[in-house]
């Protein structure tokens, strides 16, 4: 080993020696030959080759030299062009970890200097920080399934940052970090990030992010009970939401929580994640109509309804005593109504008809400017409903919608007329 490990850094000294004496693509390929010979004689100590190994083996990034090469660039170019001296240059030609040691400003000359560099730089970032996690996870007895983080990525185009925090947020479960765990899930609080966690206890085929979710199911139903006791906590209270939501969503069980009666504001956004979750899980009628009785039962319920889809969806600021502006241009919610409408189940579709669209409809009487395209698919969607109870909350909401939007257009008629020129006078000309 030590006799290899001497040949090898005599070939790399004899590449430094004749690297400013050769073109780039010739570089190029000597460093990759050199590099092959020095991993098949596993020669591990080697400072040549101690550059992590990427998930699915090959090295993490690659060298400045190779980067370069590829643009048809020598060190030369590359120290003239970005304005910086030829050593600071050679010292990070070949090294396999010149990403991480590289500095700011030095980072920055490089990049606006060499194609390919920013690109490299992004990439290895976002593989550095996906494998120490899968890894991390590996040693919690939790295997993640990297044929589904890249679908989620390619296909479902979940941006990779949101996907690798998703792993991030596991792994605060699965160490039991109870204040790292909220603090995580809390950032979940959207549409596009929300979407990417319920991959993260999903058993789908293809997309579901764990092998076997049952280890991380029992570590959050743990901690969620745990955050129970952190009733004073904004952050505590989302995640325990979140919990109730995701946990119910992916088995039908509700997390243990306050009875209706007895809900205030620390445990009232758990009520309505965990039923919201089982409602999409199961598609039971009865429990959402339960639930849209017990919003109108209850003026608590009804606040956090008004507060809940406006800052989901970035319409509202998100704030902690559940308020939000009396008018709002709900563009977001119609653009989620929209989608919703065309995959929900018909009990979820009955909890938007009789609860979240009447109550988003007194912020917003327009819906985001598309009532009328918004009514026109909900009547197609709920005449195909096999639910009678469905079928008739939709269609008196339609109704409603239409009722409201010919009293706007009369009142505007008549606000028209009455600021016509000279209307007083001609009056009186057909009077007399």
């Amino acid at each position: 080993m030590a006799s290899a490990t001497v040949v090898v850094h005599e070939i790399f000294t004899q590449y430094l020696l004749i690297e400013n004496y050769c073109h780039s693509w010739q570089l190029a390929s000597v460093y990759e030959y050199l590099l092959g010979q020095c991993m098949s004689r596993a020669v591990r100590g080697c400072p040549r080759c101690r550059g992590e190994r990427a998930p699915g083996g090959g090295m993490g990034a690659e060298t400045l030299a190779m980067i370069a090469g590829r643009a048809g660039m020598t060190m030369a170019d590359v120290a003239f062009l970005a304005g910086l001296d030829d050593s600071t240059i050679s010292r990070l030609w070949v090294e396999p970890d010149w990403l991480d040691r590289v500095k700011g400003r030095t980072m920055r000359a490089i990049i606006g200097a060499v194609p390919g560099v920013a690109e490299a730089m992004a990439d290895y970032a976002l593989a550095r920080r996906r494998f120490r996690l899968i890894e991390d996870l590996a040693q919690h007895g939790v295997r993640v399934r990297e044929d589904a983080f890249r679908r989620l990525v390619v296909a479902e185009r979940i941006p990779e940052q949101w996907v690798g925090s998703v792993l991030g947020a596991a792994l605060c479960i699965m160490r039991g970090d109870d204040r790292g765990g909220a603090a995580y899930l809390t950032r979940f609080w959207g549409r596009q990030q929300d979407r990417a966690l319920g991959f993260m206890w999903s058993t789908d085929a293809d997309l579901g992010l764990l092998v076997d979710t049952g280890p991380l199911l029992t570590k959050s139903w743990e901690m969620s009970e745990r955050l129970a006791n952190h009733s004073s906590s904004f952050h505590a209270m989302l995640a325990r939401a979140t919990f109730a939501h995701h946990i119910a969503k992916a088995t039908g069980y509700l997390i243990p929580q306050a009875a209706e009666e007895d809900l205030d504001r620390q445990s009232v956004m758990v009520h309505r994640s965990g039923v919201m979750g089982r409602i999409i899980q199961s598609g039971d009628i009865e429990e959402a109509q339960r639930y849209g009785a017990a919003v109108e039962r209850s003026a608590l319920l009804t606040m956090l309804e008004s507060w809940a889809f406006p800052t989901y969806l970035r319409d509202a600021p998100v704030t902690t005593d559940f308020s939000v502006p009396r008018s709002l241009r709900l563009r977001n919610f119609a653009d989620h109504i929209m989608l919703e409408m065309d995959t929900c189940n018909d009990a979820y579709l009955h909890y938007f008809v009789s609860v979240a669209i009447p109550l988003m409809m007194q912020r917003d009487p327009t819906l985001g400017l598309r009532s009328a395209e918004i009514m026109a698919t909900l009547r197609r969607r709920v005449e195909a409903s096999d639910i009678a109870a469905t079928r008739k909350a939709g269609m008196a909401l339609v109704r409603l919608s239409e009722v409201r939007t010919q009293s706007r257009s009369g009142s505007i008629w008549k606000s028209q007329q009455k600021s016509l020129p000279g209307k007083a006078t001609m009056g009186t000309r057909n009077s007399g």
